[in-house]
């Protein structure tokens, strides 16, 4: 019995059949029956088909099963088709070992139900120089992987198509489902949506779509005129953009939902979205950009719960986090919004016919901004609601200019901020009740900038308001490169590369570590040091000082045979003002620490080497912040910083050293008080003596003395009858030093 079927399943295997499966070598124009099961023969086949009619043709055919298993097929000249189907329906293409020199392996028109699905569909059609429309129909497609025009109900899984213009495009095509293929390192599109709604795309590697010229027009997914889609789990990364969507010239809502993908380190946007309505945008991953969002004229669009961060760039916006030009409805809810250029951008530049629409009524709810240039910037918008958000060590957290109105900025959080709290540089006022600042209400007033400093500016009301008790760091530390001081770099990204901002324990002069830098974009990489857990910085410095590090550099890029470009060091108050000292050298100063440690010393005068510039009215008895910029362009270096410091550098000619110990400032008894205290200091020598109250910003309040004192202890009462409660300091200064302590005055 078993020696009698062994018989039959031979025959069966040399007639070519095997319950119902037929084995078939590849041959051209192999015209498919309907209700076939072939398993193709294994083997290497080389067929062109120039003709663009399909090697294998299924034409107006049902219930058809090809396995292409060990079958590797060459189209040789990358024209036409291995696979044609049109006019058909039940269609499953499984298991082809590689198809490649064709236009696209496999090319499906008006049909549907079809499977594809363990497929390697790579190195079809190619190139990577020249501009790719994305306005082009199916008659103008680039070639690629899958083609699919006109069709419906296709299920597309764990296949591969790589290294070709595009891995799988769709045009007026719905219910399309994309899940678990590799379409990464294509020059044109991971996938191309053209005019295709309702399908479902998820858990795919499109990453690297990438295009030796301007990378701005490929995209890892585009969405052209493709609606109420669903988007999910996808590596967008490292591509020109990771999401392309527009809708233009379209009416129809887009109610896409794009969710949990990646799209960072993409050197154009992580998403752009243009022109288009009504889509979601929830715990996407858009990071290391030159923006995380693009939504240029788009509206009633949702940004929930992503992560923007380290987003900036070379074009004459400098890139950002989120940035709409002309957009109106939108919501940006539950966001960390991370060392970027610009947090949220919102702004009018370009009418582009029939998108005439003002920027107006965008809601700004529970966001985290952390270490942005400027954290939440609004020009010429109307109806702007910022509330319940958090602004942490921003250089300007909030800043409103243009002609904008109606803006309501109230249940925020402002902690440590560089320059402004709120800036309004419009002509219109900005409802700023019940925000939480950091500090009094002099800090606070300094730090919001509105009619009171220009009167041409609107007013921001901001009172009532809560003050968060906050450390004041009065003298700069030793060494600032010690952690666990902060260091953020606010910079310009380059193409996708991230910087690095870490601690070296090995590589320094002195103390624990150094502070180490790695950036392969090398453009305008600012530095910016706050104290750490949230103290603000309140130093009492003297011009007779100077600023001085070690420094290193090593240049990553061997293209660099100029070295670093140029460079500065800046130092500031609290409220917007700031020494900057910039090399003048006709070689950089900074050059001599290529590959060396470095000694570097500035005067806070200014010399030859480093020319002082004065922006604003900033005081050396009130420093907040120090800022270090190296500039080497476009090539990327890494550099260690160490033994930073500002020293105070005191010369005299009368006393010893040691003397300098005998000024001394006493504290202020009582403190807390409420209307009368007592100040005591001790000078070793007659001389000419200067007591000041200053305002928790650095400003002067009131002179107590101001005169030539004998020698010994002296004491001076000081009644705050016209002072509001808050931190204030007392100064004492003579030629020799200045010392700085604090009171609080109560009522």
């Amino acid at each position: 019995m078993r020696k009698l079927l062994n018989v039959i399943i031979m025959y069966l295997a040399l007639s070519g059949h095997t319950f119902g499966q037929t084995y078939l070598p590849l041959t051209d124009n192999m015209a498919i029956a309907s209700n076939s099961t072939i398993k193709i023969i294994s083997g290497n086949y080389s067929f062109a088909d120039s003709a663009a009619d399909g090697v294998i043709q299924i034409l107006n055919k049902q219930n058809i099963v090809i396995d292409g298993d060990s079958v590797y097929v060459d189209g040789t000249d990358t024209l036409g088709y291995m696979i044609l189907i049109d006019s058909s329906s039940n269609i499953i293409l499984k298991n082809f070992e590689a198809v490649k020199g064709y236009f696209y392996a496999v090319c499906i028109r008006n049909s549907s139900n079809i499977t594809i699905n363990n497929n390697v569909f790579s190195n079809n059609k190619v190139d990577s120089i020249g501009w790719i429309w994305i306005k082009d129909g199916a008659a103008l497609a680039h070639g690629g992987g899958v083609f699919i025009d006109k069709s419906s109900s296709i299920n597309l899984y764990d296949n591969t198509m790589q290294y070709q213009n595009d891995g799988i495009a769709l045009y007026y095509c719905d219910n399309i489902t994309i899940y678990d293929n590799n379409l990464s390192w294509n020059t044109g599109f991971g996938i191309r949506m053209f005019y295709t709604d309702t399908c479902y795309v998820h858990h795919n590697n499109c990453s690297y779509t990438e295009r030796i010229n301007d990378p701005s027009d490929c995209a890892a997914l585009l969405m052209y005129v493709s609606n109420n889609n669903i988007i999910e789990y996808n590596d967008l990364t490292y591509s020109g953009d990771g999401v392309f969507l527009t809708n233009y010239l379209d009416n129809a809502p887009s109610n896409n939902y794009i969710a949990y993908n990646d799209c960072s380190y993409s050197p154009h946007n992580a998403i752009e979205a243009t022109f288009a309505n009504g889509n979601i945008f929830k715990h996407n991953i858009c990071n290391y950009s030159n923006y995380g969002f693009w939504l240029g004229f788009s509206y009633n669009t949702l940004v929930d719960s992503n992560e923007i961060s380290h987003n900036s760039g070379l074009d004459a916006d400098g890139g950002g986090g989120i940035a709409i030009e002309r957009g109106y409805n939108n919501v940006f809810t539950n966001n960390t919004i991370k060392n970027n250029s610009n947090g949220i951008k919102l702004f009018e530049r370009n009418q582009i016919p029939p998108y005439n629409n003002t920027s107006h009524d965008y809601l700004i709810e529970n966001n985290i901004f952390y270490g942005n240039r400027n954290a939440l910037r609004s020009d010429a918008t109307l109806r702007l609601t910022a509330t319940n958000n958090t602004f942490t060590n921003n250089w300007n957290a909030v800043d409103i200019s243009g002609t904008s109105g109606h803006d309501s900025i109230y249940n925020n959080t402002f902690n440590n901020t560089a320059a402004f709290y709120i800036e309004n540089l419009s002509d219109s006022d900005i409802y700023a009740k019940n925000n939480t600042f950091a500090g009094d209400q002099s800090l606070i007033e300094c730090k919001i900038y509105d009619k009171t400093d220009d009167p041409l500016k609107g007013e921001v009301d901001w009172s009532p308001y809560n003050s968060s008790s906050v450390g004041f760091q009065l003298n700069p530390p030793a060494d600032m490169t010690e952690n666990p001081s902060v260091w953020d770099a606010y910079y310009f990204v380059e193409d996708a590369t991230p910087i690095v901002i870490t601690w070296d324990s090995v590589d320094k002069i002195t103390g624990n570590e150094s502070l180490f830098i790695s950036t392969k974009a090398g453009f305008d990489v600012i530095l910016h040091y706050f104290p750490d857990n949230n103290e603000i910085a309140m130093w009492d410095v003297a011009d007779t000082g100077k600023i001085s590090f070690w420094m290193k550099i090593k240049i990553t890029d061997p293209t660099n045979t100029i070295g670093v470009q140029e460079a500065f060091v800046r130092i500031g108050n609290s409220c917007g003002s700031y020494y900057q000292y910039s090399n003048t050298a006709p070689v950089n100063v900074l050059n001599p620490a290529i590959n060396n440690w470095t000694l570097f010393e500035i005067p806070l005068q200014g010399d030859a080497n480093w020319a002082r510039t004065i922006v604003g009215s900033p005081s050396f008895s009130a420093i907040s912040y120090i800022e270090v910029n190296v500039d080497v362009w476009q090539w990327g270096y890494d550099m260690w910083i160490d033994s930073l410091n500002i020293s105070y550098n005191y010369q005299s000619s009368i006393l010893d050293p040691i003397d300098l110990d005998k000024y001394l400032l006493l504290q202020n008894i009582p403190n807390p008080f409420s209307d009368k205290t007592l100040i005591g200091f001790h000078i070793p020598a007659k001389e000419f003596v200067k007591l000041r109250i200053l305002d928790s910003s650095g400003r002067e309040v009131t002179t107590l003395v101001s005169e030539e004192l004998s020698a010994g202890y002296h004491e001076v009462e000081f009644t705050s009858t016209q002072l509001a409660s808050g931190v204030y300091y007392y100064q004492l200064e003579t030629k020799h030093v200045r010392r700085t302590k604090e009171l609080i005055i109560l009522k």
